[in-house]
């Protein structure tokens, strides 16, 4: 087994309590087990079969296996802990099973979970988080649970939970950066001197154009607000306007 690098750029919101010079000098790094390409199938089929009407389905480019969540770190903290991983003495080649789809309520998250853990998978978590401490890393305090997210904002649990099971093959890791926490996107949108033609811009946190294109419509897509978000907050209004009364 060995540990590769991955990268992933799916869009993410980043606080704007840090500083440009903070988020350039900080990347948000984490392990990872990634499919082949017949497994990603698989999982895409199933995240768009339950998230049809129930949340967004995860695109499957990002679909995978979180083994050991780092976060934010220096660059210095990234050659230490590359140097780390790649001191493990891993397991040979092993499968993890997937067969059952879950929900969690809280982060609104579909996801889909083995019954079984593989002893070499929890072996390889352990030993990533033992390799990752001297790096500045503490350790999650929760039990390791092998997951897959489906989908987001979902809205309730799936209708069924037993699955025909996915099986997962894993012969390597991925030590996965992705720009997307400390890369804030902003965009600007314009009316056009044709009315309902609108330019939309976006840029990155160094003021680079990313995209720019015409959208011709009453109003822009990304201005409409999602009746998913609309029922959320609707009821928080009623819950702090209750709290006042």
């Amino acid at each position: 087994m060995r540990c590769g690098d991955c990268w992933v750029s799916a869009p993410e919101t980043h606080s704007d309590s840090a500083s440009v010079t903070e988020r350039e000098s900080k990347q948000r790094l984490f392990f990872a087990l990634w499919p082949d390409g017949e497994v990603r199938e698989s999982m895409d089929t199933l995240a768009r079969q339950h998230a049809r009407h129930n949340g967004r389905a995860v695109v499957p480019e990002n679909l995978h296996i979180t083994l050991v969540f780092v976060g934010g770190v220096s660059v210095e903290q990234r050659v230490c802990m590359e140097a780390a991983a790649a001191t493990i003495v891993a397991p040979p080649a092993f499968t993890v099973t997937f067969d059952r789809l879950g929900f969690w309520p809280r982060p609104r998250i579909l996801w889909v979970g083995a019954s079984v853990m593989p002893p070499e998978l929890s072996d390889l978590v352990t030993a990533l988080n033992s390799a990752l401490i001297p790096c500045g890393y503490q350790p999650e305090t929760r039990p390791f649970q092998a997951h897959v997210t489906l989908a987001r904002k979902a809205q309730r649990p799936p209708e069924i939970v037993t699955i025909p099971p996915i099986v997962w093959p894993v012969d390597a890791f991925c030590l996965v950066s992705s720009d997307s926490d400390y890369t804030r996107l902003a965009t600007r949108i314009r009316e056009t001197a044709i009315r309902g033609v609108w330019w939309v811009t976006h840029y990155n946190t160094h003021d680079q154009v990313l995209a720019e294109f015409l959208e011709v419509t009453e109003v822009p897509q990304l201005l409409k607000t999602e009746r998913d978000d609309i029922r959320e907050g609707l009821d928080l209004l009623n819950e702090r306007l209750a709290a006042s009364m």
